[in-house]
């Protein structure tokens, strides 16, 4: 979906002429003939229009492109590279919105893409005497249903569940083929008869997950953001010197008065360094974010949003953050260090924690998610591997990359979070709000006590499947040896319940969830104070002990290179990191 930036409307003047044709006055709004980069892009074509419009996506992202329609083609413009060509003879149709005040239109372009199914599906039956399964997927990006190589060595496969499969797309009848007799198999399927395989893929996907080495399957190309630059250094972009733009000490201090030890964090948007501030000594986390890298994935809202939580909010489970610098290409956010890392790495060295332990850790982090609710923020990636143990044994919940700024009874729509802990109506697409906070929540609480998530599957599209239509089924405590308490099995299907109205915490959040005969005896206030003992401590001897050695090992700490088109792209987008 389009919209057209403010300003003129985006239309073209005809004059019309009896027996000639139509003459076509030229709009180039934004010059696009002075521009001979971009004039090259269409060779002969006669440019008719040019001007700036803003993309919607399908996450509801807002892209700012440029439209240039010729003679011949519409062209979507992205840094004078084609993002998108369209023949206008190709043009199906145009929708647009007919309230008031409104620009919206959708260009509908017919695809070769059914002609091409038709022709598989045929050969496939002259070949097999088979129906070729079709499966229809609720999504316009399929990378995610594409089996890779890696995969395949984990027992993993992407192939969609058979509830996905277009019947009415087969060619010849079908009574009892195969594929029917395997979804009489996979709907009698619950996560825990292979409770021991996904315990083990769950360890080796974390551990993946903390691998520095690169991780992109080969016939993909690598990233980017992130190619080695020799003669230039983190240590010497911060000698260089930064704005510092907010902080909470009264203290006079400089970016270059941090210095960097160790590299414990790498991730789409920089990384993350060990740092030490040599007047006062304190160690803090430093986030590097690079300029263009923010504005090529249109992600500035996100990060002053994250900006604003970790810097302006003040909560005793929430890492908070005291500085936050920008030079010309990074954003450095200066936070507090949370040594005993991530809580994913201890869940994988205990197996699951016992009850008192799970009632403990469940409540600060329930507490710390009303708080945010409380201020209009839906956090939306809740996971073992973003909440931090603090030596002293208390939670931080950390990581607010996808966290949204909502108003009153506002429904998100974006597809995010991380898969096994995503909520039905996040997958449905129905709309989204605080209670899908308390949907991961009780997927933590149960993967806390059994170990793994209660709709874990190798095939992520069945994962999917079980998410929307399964129930929670718990462990049996003779045939797996692991007990739940029934009151816990009555706050985990409370906070599960599939309709996102009905599931504990829609009235009444956080107040709600506390009042659940779960954490009678629960003293809120000296858990707020951290005045109980905790249950479980993290052993610290080393301050890195649970951080990537692969990174922590590393000596050289050289920032990724910024090539010379996307120096010049934050150049020319320098204007909005004042708003930060």
């Amino acid at each position: 979906m389009h919209q057209p930036i403010p300003g003129h409307q985006m239309t073209y003047q005809q004059q019309k002429q009896p027996h000639r044709e139509t003459l076509v006055v030229a709009k180039d709004y934004l010059a696009v003939k002075q521009q001979p980069k971009i004039m090259v892009l269409f060779g002969t074509e006669q440019l008719l229009f040019s001007d700036k419009i803003k993309k919607i996506n399908m996450f509801d992202w807002v892209q700012e492109r440029m439209l240039v329609i010729t003679t011949e083609h519409l062209y979507n413009i992205k840094k004078n590279k084609i993002k998108r060509k369209i023949a206008i003879v190709k043009i199906g149709g145009v929708s647009k919105t007919v309230q008031p005040g409104r620009g919206e239109f959708t260009i509908h372009v017919p695809s070769e893409r059914e002609e091409i199914i038709e022709i598989l599906k045929n050969r496939f039956l002259e070949k097999l005497s088979l129906n070729l399964p079709i499966f229809g997927i609720e999504r316009p990006n399929l990378k995610e249903f594409t089996t890779t190589e890696k995969d395949a060595k984990r027992g993993q496969n992407r192939f969609p569940p058979i509830q996905f499969r277009i019947k009415t797309e087969d060619i010849l009848r079908e009574s009892d083929t195969q594929l029917g007799k395997q979804e009489i198999i996979d709907n009698s399927f619950t996560v825990l008869d292979d409770y021991h395989g996904i315990a083990q893929l769950r360890s080796q996907q974390f551990q993946e997950s903390k691998n520095f080495e690169e991780t992109e399957d080969d016939d993909e190309e690598p990233d980017e953001y992130d190619t080695p630059n020799q003669d230039s250094s983190a240590r010497a972009t911060m000698r260089a010197g930064g704005k510092l733009i907010f902080t909470k000490k009264q203290d006079s201090v400089k970016l270059q008065d941090f210095v960097i030890k160790k590299m414990v964090g790498k991730g789409t948007f920089g990384k993350v360094f060990l740092v030490q501030n040599q007047h006062t000594q304190k160690i803090y986390a430093m986030k590097c974010i690079r300029k263009d890298v923010i504005i090529d994935n249109e992600q500035f809202d996100n990060i002053k949003l994250e900006k604003d939580i970790l810097y302006n909010i003040e909560h005793p489970f929430i890492v908070g953050m005291d500085y936050v610098f920008q030079n010309d290409f990074r954003i450095y956010f200066i936070m507090n260090f949370i040594k005993g890392g991530e809580l994913f790495r201890h869940l994988v060295k205990v197996k699951r924690f016992n009850e008192e332990q799970a009632r403990f850790f469940i409540v600060q982090i329930a507490i710390a998610l009303g708080h945010l609710h409380s201020k209009n923020i839906l956090y939306r990636d809740l996971k073992p591997e973003n909440i931090l143990f603090g030596d002293d044994g208390y939670l931080f919940l950390a990581d607010f990359g996808l966290a949204k700024l909502v108003t009153k009874n506002e429904l998100a729509n974006s597809f995010c979070g991380t898969a096994e802990y995503l909520a039905p109506e996040m997958l449905i697409g129905s709309g989204h709000d605080h209670t899908v906070d308390w949907w991961a929540l009780g997927i933590l609480l149960y993967e806390m006590m059994v170990g793994i998530p209660p709709f874990f599957h190798r095939n992520k599209h069945r994962m999917y499947f079980l998410i929307k239509e399964s129930q929670v089924n718990f462990p049996d405590p003779i045939k797996h040896g692991i007990e739940v308490s029934p009151v816990a099995k009555d706050l985990i299907k409370k906070l599960l319940d599939k309709n996102r109205k009905k599931r504990l915490g829609s009235q009444g959040d956080v107040s709600e969830i506390l009042a659940h005969p779960f954490f009678q005896g629960v003293d809120i206030e000296k858990i707020m104070n951290k005045q109980i003992q905790p249950p479980y401590y993290p052993e610290i001897g080393d301050d890195l002990k649970y951080f990537d050695q692969k990174l922590t090992g590393r000596e050289d700490f050289a920032e990724s290179v910024i090539d010379e088109s996307n120096l010049k792209l934050i150049q020319q987008n320098q204007h909005i990191f004042r708003q930060l």
